[in-house]
């Protein structure tokens, strides 16, 4: 949740560098570069060399505006609420009052710490394992946790069904990776975290010396929990992150730690089996519930109270934890304004009481039926590229024919929600609304722990500037939030549309056959659908992306982890081949389109995509991407991909010895 003064930021979008409203601009290209040898420098030169980024962001390109845009909307509809006496319940009410109370700033720095101080006096008084895991479950219940993760989510193997998964967590760290590396970077991150550490808990009241003490206690814990817990590319193995036990297993497995208890205290003993996603970090948890001593399991807590509480806290602690999070790690100059925060706080805790108002303001009815005809339009293709692929037996083609039948499309917004019957938001209490509102939304998803999956219901917000496939459910999610300029304009031009938005539907339904949502089959259920055979051909062609993407620097040093950005390399290039071909499909039976500022159709379409992508970022946020994100960086999404595709070669012209022509391309789709 957690840019430039107003003036400056005024004068930037009133010139345009800022903001873009079509998906195509000649004015941000730089000509200058061959197309052929950096087409995403080409298509973004002139805008990313007049950029800059905002000093309250990490980077800026289009959905970053777009966000933005969205938020402006979003906070005229959050601030008209609070001006206003509302019907007590009422979602004008819950925003209304939520934002009046974060909006007090003073009344934040007048109380301090004493919010806190009820849940830390709780902590202090445990003496017995029996009272140190009561504790952990009611923080847990209140979002103030974090040791493991505790979710309800679909059954991977039995999508009807709803299944509580519990996860590794617990290492501070982004992940285990950043306790382990000796390089100098890294042991400067591990210098710098212990200083926040013990900086917030100074804050809290501790001496200097006993400050240390905690920290050195904190960072023990949590680099044993990275011991055992897997690094980012491994986390993305479904098959092993299914590890389904009864209560009796788990009562034989962890001696230490009594899981019975802990789902009492939840409110959910009817579940009778769990999916232990990470076994050997639980391993390791029920080891240290006993070699850990509870003094040390209360240190440990209070710091999970206090980090989690940060950004509702006075000053010196939302700084403290923006110094290391934001201006350290990705290299952010200056926090957010308080109005800004605010809603976007909101708009993560009660995105439904917002969201029907922001669909009303930004999404058009006629909207949906166009996102509708193009995924249909891509969907068709795929068909036809499975068809005419030689490397897949009859047999998976037939089960692969009967997923593309099976994608579910949910467009622009949900037709019911749940709302939030039962919450209570005043006026009186921000840090109050904030844990009501977190314990409101994980007692809501611990509802439906062991029920009948609700297949109509979405996990996102209508507003929110991404797009989705979930392989469980095998459906395809297209938010109104990004279905706005420059990624998708219901006037602009078919090459433009197809590159733009044309090529995020063809990115997400390629998703259903990347290596993670091919192992998923037409009903959505983790079962193996391909013959032997062909499951090695595709994780031979997909060898061909992991190198291709390792071998890209990003900044001193820094490559690309191919492994972990395989997914999205994949459905990248799928993306854009299919909507390519699209492209080409409807213009069928048609006179050949006019060029538009000197560019065919074939040329914008391409334009079309790279200029979506258009970002520039702080290094020390591409760094963290790498070490972090299964996306790659934006402008190997541009270049990677087109430099495999024949398409982009013929329609600019490039030769073999040209840097955006691959001598030995990698094609799956």
């Amino acid at each position: 949740m957690r840019f430039l003064t107003i003036l400056l930021i005024v004068f930037l979008i009133s010139t345009n560098i800022f903001s873009q409203t079509n998906g195509f601009d000649v004015n941000k290209m730089d000509k200058s570069i061959e197309a052929c040898n950096d087409f995403y420098q080409y298509s973004n030169g002139t805008w990313l060399k007049n950029t800059v980024i905002p000093p309250q962001s990490r980077w800026w390109g289009n959905f970053k505006i777009i966000s933005e845009n969205n938020q402006k909307v979003l906070k005229e509809i959050i601030e008209n609420a609070s001006t206003k006496k509302n019907k007590q319940g009422s979602d004008n009410q819950l925003i209304g009052d939520y934002y009046t109370t974060c909006m007090n700033e003073s009344e934040v720095e007048k109380i301090g710490i004493s919010p806190i101080k009820p849940y830390l006096a709780e902590i202090s008084k445990i003496n017995t394992h029996k009272e140190l895991q009561q504790v952990i479950a009611k923080l847990d219940s209140l979002g103030l946790g974090g040791i493991f993760g505790f979710q309800v989510n679909v059954d991977d193997k039995n999508n009807k069904k709803n299944l509580i998964t519990v996860s590794q967590d617990g290492t501070g760290l982004p992940n285990r990776d950043y306790w382990f590396k000796d390089d100098e970077k890294s042991l400067e991150t591990r210098q710098k975290y212990s200083e926040f550490v013990s900086n917030m808990f100074k804050h809290s009241g501790d001496s200097t010396e006993m400050a240390s003490i905690n920290m050195r206690i904190i960072t023990k814990i949590q680099k044993r929990f990275a011991s055992a817990s897997k690094s980012p590319e491994d986390l993305r193995d479904s098959e092993a992150n299914y590890n389904i036990k009864n209560l009796n297993e788990l009562k034989a497995i962890s001696t230490n730690f009594s899981w019975i208890n802990y789902l009492a205290n939840r409110g959910v003993s009817v579940v009778k089996q769990l999916n232990i996603a990470q076994p050997k970090f639980f391993e390791e948890f029920n080891k240290m519930m006993i070699e850990v001593s509870i003094d040390d399991w209360k240190i440990y807590l209070r710091w999970n109270v206090i980090n989690s509480s940060a950004g509702q806290l006075s000053k010196k602690f939302r700084d403290e934890q923006f110094n290391f999070s934001n201006r350290y790690l990705l290299g952010v100059q200056q926090q957010q304004d308080r109005a800004k925060s605010c809603t976007a706080e909101i708009d993560s805790f009660l995105s439904e009481s917002i969201g029907q108002e922001f669909v009303k303001r930004k999404f058009l009815p006629e909207s949906k039926k166009l996102i509708n005809n193009l995924i249909d339009n891509l969907l068709a293709v795929y068909k036809q590229r499975i068809i005419a692929l030689e490397w897949m037996d009859e047999t998976t083609k037939s089960k692969a024919y009967d997923k593309l039948a099976n994608f579910n499309k949910k467009i622009g917004y949900p037709d019911k929600i749940k709302g939030y019957k039962g919450l209570k938001i005043d006026r009186n209490s921000y840090f109050n609304n904030n844990l009501k509102s977190s314990a409101f939304l994980i007692k809501r998803n611990l509802a439906k722990a062991d029920k009948f999956v609700e297949r109509d219901e979405w996990f996102t917000s209508p507003q929110t500037v991404n797009a989705f496939y979930d392989p469980i459910l095998n459906e395809i999610i297209f938010p109104a939030g990004i279905l706005q300029p420059p990624f998708f304009d219901s006037k602009a031009d078919d090459a433009i549309t197809y590159g733009g938005i044309g090529s995020v539907i063809g990115h997400e339904i390629t998703h259903g056959f990347d290596d993670q949502g091919s192992l998923y089959n037409p009903d959505g259920n983790l079962i193996t659908w391909w013959i032997k055979s062909d499951i090695d051909s595709f994780n031979d062609k997909a060898a061909c992306l992991v190198d291709q993407f390792n071998k890209y620097n990003v900044v001193d040093e820094v490559f690309l982890n191919g492994k972990l950005t395989l997914g999205e390399n994949i459905a990248d290039l799928g993306g854009l081949t299919m909507s390519y071909h699209a492209f080409e499909k409807s213009l069928e039976g048609k006179s050949k389109p006019a060029n538009i500022d000197g560019f065919t159709p074939q040329q914008l379409f391409f334009l079309g995509w790279a200029q979506a992508w258009a970002e520039k970022s702080t290094s020390q946020r591409e760094i963290f991407i790498a070490q972090t994100n299964p996306h790659s960086i934006s402008r190997f999404r541009v270049n990677g991909p087109l430099s495999n595709m024949p398409e982009f070669k013929k329609a600019f012209g490039c030769i073999e010895k040209d840097k955006m022509v691959r001598t030995d391309i990698c094609k799956i789709w």
